[in-house]
């Protein structure tokens, strides 16, 4: 099933959003990360919300690794990340 592969446990997943578009809209540069199991590539595609952070995860492997792959940002309007204000 294809809900196995997703990484639910990062956040809120964003269903039907343009991943290119979600990066650009949040400056987040996505990349591609060998799997640490398999070496298979994972490619962050998948845009999610964690509380302030937005950012793009890749699919879980095949090969069943438990490892996450992904990348994330702090939503420009709740300000920096290390301004010392995390309550967002």
């Amino acid at each position: 099933m294809i809900t196995e592969a997703l990484p639910t446990h990062l956040g809120l997943l964003v269903l039907n959003q343009d991943p290119t578009e979600w990066a650009r809209r949040y400056d987040i540069e996505p990349f591609s990360y060998p799997c640490y199991w398999c070496g298979r590539m994972k490619h962050c595609n998948i845009p999610f919300v964690r509380g302030t952070l937005r950012g793009l995860a890749a699919a879980r492997c095949p090969c069943g690794s438990t490892e996450d792959t992904y990348c994330m940002v702090r939503d420009q309007r709740f300000g920096d990340l290390l301004d010392g204000d995390l309550s967002g």
